[in-house]
């Protein structure tokens, strides 16, 4: 039984947002800028958990932050090649943070697999209003893909919702820059993209930041 559901539910609605975001901005921009500009999200989440979920940002978090903008503020030169979808990538971002955040607030009242679950329902209730109306019988190879996106989706869902249990807010948002580097190698073998130099240069700022953030959380324990 969830102890926190309205805050699940705010939960839920957020992260419903920041995914119809990402979808839209993944089908009309390269994925490398689109992940690079989603990589604002830690910044945003560090900015945001002092008032969301009462957590000081560490200093190291500050300069991460700095640096983070820097790069954000190149990448969305040559992401205005796409600008309705540049936006909607950076929305996508605010949404995810406080979808995150909202995760943090429950670790403090239910397990995590009661907020997956529960998340995961929700979502699929949510989202059969909107696909029902024009939904589109699938082929066998589609409901594989489907299916394995369904997978391995719960199973980064579980492990961040664990994330957030054992650490802060802003420290184990800032692990997922290692997903700028998965985008641009993807972006490049299965559709020949190439980044912009000033995505490369942004790039660096951003993930320099959160390594950095990274490596001062390291030997630090939450209070339980």
């Amino acid at each position: 039984m969830v102890q926190a559901r309205k805050i699940l539910v705010v939960r839920t609605f957020l992260g419903v947002a920041a995914m119809s975001c990402y979808f839209y901005a993944l089908t009309h921009m390269p994925l490398a800028e689109c992940i690079f500009i989603g990589r604002s999200q830690p910044l945003i989440l560090a900015i945001l958990a002092p008032f969301v979920v009462g957590e000081k940002t560490p200093k190291a978090a500050w300069f991460s932050i700095a640096t983070g903008l820097i790069g954000a503020s190149l990448i969305m030169k040559p992401a205005m090649a796409w600008p309705l979808a540049a936006w909607v990538a950076l929305a996508a971002a605010g949404a995810a943070a406080m979808a995150q955040l909202m995760v943090r607030r429950l670790n403090r009242t239910d397990h995590p697999l009661t907020i997956v679950f529960n998340f995961l329902v929700l979502t699929t209730l949510l989202t059969s209003i909107f696909a029902m109306p024009g939904f589109i019988p699938l082929s066998n190879k589609e409901w594989l893909l489907v299916a394995g996106v369904a997978v391995l989706a719960s199973l980064g869902q579980l492990l961040m919702t664990f994330a957030y249990r054992y650490d802060s807010a802003p420290a184990v948002a800032s692990a997922s820059y290692s997903s700028v580097v998965l985008s641009v190698i993807y972006g490049y073998v299965f559709w020949g993209e190439i980044p912009h130099p000033l995505v490369w240069v942004g790039g660096f700022f951003i993930v320099s930041g959160g390594v950095m953030l990274v490596k001062s959380r390291i030997k630090t324990t939450e209070p339980a």
